[in-house]
């Protein structure tokens, strides 16, 4: 099994690479305060691979190394399934990161051409605009910042950096958000006459005004980001990091998921490696049930500030449709992965998964408001690295776990699977 060990390592290792580096990346260029800022607010994308997906990561390398070691000797055609399930898999991540960053990475990257997104309408992150460009808006129209009943549009970081002292008083951003697309046909709802607060203006207005603002945030964006002459550092980083960690969520989920189709097989030639196998999968699994929560703390937050004017189809579809996913993804993976174990093992992960599963149905709204508050723009810059050392800790106390007996199924004709 050396071989497996050794080429789960070498991805592993990239892919680690990958995490870390965009986000120290990000704080290189814009500073701790703004940095930070930008990585809460987009926690889903810098402060949960480098935490909560490093312990992922860790917890997935023997499973990983299993699964490799499965198929290279266990499973008919099982190299050729292997190295063809690892390409596609790598050609799908580039499609898929080319999708949701709206350019041609590879091409962007050599060229250094702009993000074709701004050809087509789309709105740059912030982390996309470079830093003299975000430190010098002076608002819109320039120099109200000084005057909030003359502003259109409050200066960018101005607005971001509000948005996170609000995010820290209180709990989730839902009351702030704005119905900006009323059915023109019915009457106007009594909340679009409230004066509520707007984050692009940083003072009361009703809807209407609101959601102008929003547009008008949206839009002054890309025109900035066109004007540039040099883009940041910690967009082509992005660009060129983003398909390693598509792939990382594309491989666990396929692991998992054959993992769990697998059981038997597993059972018969690597029992003695399955209390860790276990304790990996569930460990990784429960790991990876935080990332949407990350990111529909992201999408709440962004909804105060872009509306729905930002033109990113990550926000407006693909983002709630990944979080249903990979949620139902790690509860489905307790389900079955352990279908073979003692009843009362059984039974306690069942219940508890139901448990989340009614929580989830009934408190979403909640759920995401406490997000936004400690793991989205509202988080506090020691909380991640709490998170992350609890979850190793978990990791490292799961070596000491009891081992549960492996139950032995009948033998099964391996190469007539699948």
């Amino acid at each position: 099994m050396i071989g497996a060990r050794i080429f789960v390592a070498f991805v592993f290792s990239i892919l680690a690479a990958a995490f870390i580096t965009s986000s120290w990346v990000l704080m290189r260029e814009f500073g701790p305060d703004n940095g930070y800022a930008m990585a809460a607010f987009y926690s889903h994308g810098f402060l949960f691979f480098p935490t909560i997906g490093l312990v992922a990561l860790i917890a997935f390398y023997t499973p990983a190394t299993i699964f490799t070691d499965l198929y290279w000797h266990h499973v008919g055609s099982g190299k050729w399934r292997l190295f063809i399930g690892f390409v596609l898999t790598g050609a799908l991540s580039l499609y898929i990161a080319d999708v949701l960053t709206a350019r041609h990475i590879v091409f962007d990257l050599l060229k250094r051409q702009p993000p074709s997104a701004i050809k087509t309408g789309f709105v740059p992150a912030l982390w996309e605009l470079h830093p003299d460009t975000l430190t010098g808006d002076p608002g819109s129209p320039a120099g109200c910042a000084g005057d909030d009943q003359l502003c259109d549009r409050q200066p960018v970081l101005r607005s971001l950096k509000i948005l996170r002292k609000v995010s820290h008083s209180r709990t989730g951003l839902t009351a702030f958000s704005r119905n900006c697309s009323a059915d023109p046909l019915l009457e106007t709802p009594p909340s679009a006459r409230l004066l509520r607060y707007c984050f692009p203006l940083l003072r009361k207005v009703d809807a209407r005004r609101c959601c102008f603002a929003q547009e008008r945030w949206s839009r002054e964006l890309s025109q900035m980001f066109r004007s540039e002459p040099e883009h940041s550092k910690t967009g082509y980083m992005h660009a060129l990091t983003l398909p390693f960690k598509v792939f990382f969520m594309l491989m666990l989920f396929a692991i998992g998921v054959l993992l769990a189709a697998w059981r038997s097989t597993l059972d018969r030639y690597y029992e003695s490696y399955m209390p860790q196998v276990e304790n990996g999968v569930l460990i990784g699994a429960a790991a990876m049930l935080f990332w949407p929560v990350t990111n529909q703390a992201f999408l709440q937050s962004a909804a105060v500030l872009y509306g729905p004017y930002s033109g990113s189809i990550y926000q407006n579809a693909l983002g709630p449709f990944f979080s249903l996913i990979f949620g139902l993804w790690g509860l489905l993976i307790l389900f079955f992965f352990f279908r073979h174990q003692e009843k009362t093992v059984e039974l306690w992960v069942k219940v508890l998964g139901g448990m989340a599963s009614v929580m989830a149905a009934v408190r979403y709204e909640e759920i995401i408001d406490y997000a936004v508050r400690f793991a989205g723009s509202g988080a506090f810059k020691y909380t991640f690295a709490v998170l992350g050392v609890i979850g190793l800790l978990i990791y490292v106390s799961s070596w000491f776990w009891p081992s549960r007996k492996s139950t032995k199924l009948p033998r099964s004709d391996v190469q007539k699977r699948f």
